[in-house]
């Protein structure tokens, strides 16, 4: 039975635990505060639908009451009738707004506690109406004042055409008409002087603005008439032709019918007198009635405002006992926050610390020590999988180190043999040498066999012997040229060999590289964590981030040694590839050195019949000629490609000792590191 242990605290449960708290005292720092801003709230909710939109409806109201009097005072000076009737529209709807603003008034000092009374919205509602009334009037007046003008300004020239002709002319006609007659003299002198006065008279009247005085001037006006008619009656009958005279007649008619209609310019004049008289009575009224209204409503507004600076300290009061209330609260909550803060620090501080101290011996390259679990248990969980990683890590690059030694070792065979071949082509190389003064040698012999023939038969002797020579060095450069093909065959079989280890050692690049990657998400997934636990896992980011640049740094080493292996393969392949083609390089050789020595057999056979064949030797010594300038092309041919050969073993040799010095290269690396 395995003994207990104890659980770890997690961090996460200890930040749940802190952010649970947080939240209920914040919860019970909302319900402890609910009650004054609920206290708040009633009051603006007074303030809100009493008093504030009471003051708006005041203060608009007044507004309306001001445009009322604005614009009546603008349609007094208007001199058009479109322009009235806009004013009087404006006003109307000016009207009724004022009457629903009222109504609103009416309605919150009914169902509130509103700081208007019925009779002041009785005296405002009588007020707004008088002034509606008098608005009304006052404009309507200006309407038919306006209706008198256009009437008076239409008639008057033609009217002030006859009373400044009628006297005139009066006095051209009766200079010439009137001769020795007392009463038609004095009746022309008569109309002439009416004439005069009831002009001066009309123009008087025109200019007078007092209703009274005008008055007076009326009556006048209409006595000028009468005694204008009563001189003329009396003229017309001394001179009766007198009608006939269109100069005077026509104007006089003028002048009689306009003052005898009952809508007459001096009528006019007396009833536009009447009415602005009228009007400016009304506009004296209006005043008053607008001065009463305004003073009405800025004894409504002071009255609001008094109201509404008493809610204010009522509500400014709440307002500093719920700060009370919230300063107090959050002091305790910030020093509460401040001690667990500072305990959870220094409890994952212990973990940060060790995980930080075995990740920098870590990139010292030093794995001897393992990490001690300690601290939270994210803490310890980074701890244990870094223990993983370091054994792990530990076993790949033993692996590694081995490997390295049996590539090295394989390097040295390889060069060894790659030195046996190069020997052995230049043995091939040597033998050809001898071969090609033999065959040289022997070309000199066939020529002067050619010329000696019939000289002597010894020297046929002579020329079996050196054939037999020939035939001996050609087999010893096949049995030479047989054991450099037997070594390039070795080298293929330690070339394939090279091949395995090299794969091998690439399979276990591919475990470490996989092993820097699960490293690598390790980190990614502490980092993960550190950012989640906010603030307080910074530290955790840091060592997170060390692991991560830990496990680059070995991705890094793995892809170096990937492509250091890739350059050692490539390079084993080309010298594959040029063993084969020095192969079948020497294969041609040995084909043709066995034509060589059937040639020298040829040549021996020929030499022994000599004698019986005299009448041929010349053809026969030509065509040994012929045989023995292909052998030396044939044996030139090989030579090049024994020196072709001799280069590619060279470049292998090198390829080779490359792979060693990349093989020390990777023990020196793994020594770098401590088990």
């Amino acid at each position: 039975m395995k003994p207990f242990q104890k659980s770890p605290i997690s961090l996460l449960h200890v930040f749940t635990l802190l952010l649970t708290s947080i939240v209920i005292c914040f919860v019970l720092l909302s319900l402890i505060s609910s009650r004054g801003i609920d206290r708040v709230g009633q009051q603006f909710s007074q303030l809100s639908q009493t008093m504030l939109p009471s003051a708006l409806s005041n203060a608009e109201l007044t507004k309306n009451v001001l445009q009322q009097v604005k614009f009546m005072n603008d349609g007094l000076h208007v001199k058009n009738s479109n322009d009235l009737s806009k004013i009087q529209t404006i006003i109307t709807e000016l009207h009724q707004q004022s009457i629903t603003e009222i109504r609103q008034l009416q309605q919150r000092s009914l169902h509130q506690n509103a700081e208007l009374t019925i009779n002041q919205i009785h005296q405002l509602k009588e007020h707004i109406h008088t002034l509606n009334m008098q608005s009304s009037r006052i404009l309507s007046i200006q309407k038919n004042t306006l209706l008198l003008s256009s009437k008076i300004k239409e008639n008057l020239p033609s009217l002030r055409y006859g009373l400044s002709s009628i006297g005139p002319e009066m006095n051209r006609i009766s200079a010439f008409l009137i001769t020795d007659n007392a009463n038609a003299d004095d009746a022309s002198n008569r109309f002439v002087s009416s004439a005069m006065a009831l002009e001066t008279t009309f123009l008087t009247l025109m200019a007078e603005d007092n209703i009274m005085t005008a008055q007076k001037w009326y009556r006048e006006i209409y006595n000028r008439i009468a005694a204008l008619e009563l001189a003329y009656d009396d003229l017309s009958l001394e001179y009766p032709d007198l009608n006939t005279y269109m100069s005077l007649s026509a104007p006089l008619e003028i002048v009689m019918d306009e003052m005898r209609q009952d809508d007459s310019i001096p009528n006019q004049r007396l009833t536009f007198l009447s009415l602005v008289k009228e009007q400016k009575e009304l506009i004296s009224a209006a005043s008053e009635t607008s001065f009463l209204a305004t003073t009405l409503l800025s004894k409504i507004a002071l009255a609001m405002e008094k109201s509404l600076a008493q809610r204010t300290e009522l509500v400014d009061s709440s307002i500093d006992v719920f700060k009370k209330i919230i300063l107090i609260s959050s002091c305790f909550l910030i020093i509460t926050l401040w001690i667990v803060a500072t305990w959870t620090r220094s409890w994952m501080s212990i973990g940060l610390k060790n995980i930080t101290h075995h990740l920098k011996q870590l990139s010292d390259h030093n794995y001897k020590h393992k990490v001690p679990e300690v601290g939270p248990a994210e803490m310890q969980i980074i701890a244990k999988n870094l223990n993983k990683v370091i054994t792990s890590t530990t076993h790949s690059i033993v692996n590694i180190s081995n490997n390295c030694d049996v590539l090295y070792q394989t390097s040295e065979i390889t060069n060894s043999v790659s030195n046996d071949i190069e020997a052995g082509l230049t043995q091939q190389n040597e033998a050809l040498l001898s071969m090609a003064s033999i065959v040289s040698q022997l070309d000199l012999s066939i020529s002067e066999i050619a010329k000696l023939t019939q000289e002597s038969h010894q020297e046929t002797y002579n020329a079996t012997q050196a054939a037999s020579n020939g035939v001996t060095v050609i087999g010893s450069n096949n049995s030479r040229l047989t054991q450099l093909n037997e070594a390039l065959s070795k080298n293929v079989i330690a070339m394939e060999t090279l091949d395995r280890e090299v794969d091998k050692i690439q399979s276990m690049v591919g475990v470490i590289a996989s092993l820097a990657d699960n490293t690598n998400l390790l980190a990614l997934n502490a980092a993960i964590e550190a950012a989640r636990a906010g603030d307080q896992g910074r530290g955790f980011a840091v060592v997170a981030d060390e692991v991560r640049q830990l496990a680059g740094s070995t991705s890094a080493q793995t892809r170096n040694i990937r492509e250091t292996m890739t350059a050692l393969l490539d390079a084993a392949n080309e010298a594959k590839s040029s063993i084969a083609v020095s192969q079948t390089e020497m294969s041609l050789a040995i084909a043709s050195s066995m034509d060589v020595s059937k040639t020298f057999e040829h040549i021996s056979d020929a030499v022994t019949l000599v004698s019986d064949r005299i009448s041929q030797v010349s053809v026969a010594t030509e065509e040994q000629a012929q045989a023995a300038t292909e052998v030396s092309n044939n044996i030139g041919h090989i030579n090049r490609q024994g020196e072709e050969m001799e280069l590619q073993l060279s470049a292998f040799v090198e390829s080779t000792k490359e792979v060693a010095g990349i093989a020390s290269q990777q023990k020196a690396l793994i020594q770098n590191y401590r088990f």
